[in-house]
């Protein structure tokens, strides 16, 4: 078994730079991306690869279309069921 390279990884960095990399594709759904770190975020002993692939799928992930909740209440994530009754 092969094991990934875990080096100490500036977290604040990683996210910036994964952001760079993702940040017209909201802009083309209709939403925005807005980046708020601390300011002491620690160094992480990772797989740097590993790491931006993680951060890049919960960027591309938080971005996806939620489906609308009709038949419960719903979440604030979810959005609001629509009716032709309008």
């Amino acid at each position: 078994m092969e094991y990934l390279a875990k080096i100490p990884i500036d977290l604040k960095d990683l996210i910036t730079e994964t952001v760079r990399i993702v940040r017209r594709k909201p802009a083309n759904h209709g939403t925005a991306l807005k980046r708020e770190l601390e300011h002491d975020l620690p160094d992480v002993a990772r797989d740097p690869v590993a790491a931006q692939l993680a951060v890049l799928d919960l960027l591309v992930g938080g971005n996806r279309p939620r489906v609308p909740v009709c038949d419960r209440p719903r979440g604030p994530l979810a959005p609001p069921c629509r009716t032709d009754e309008a």
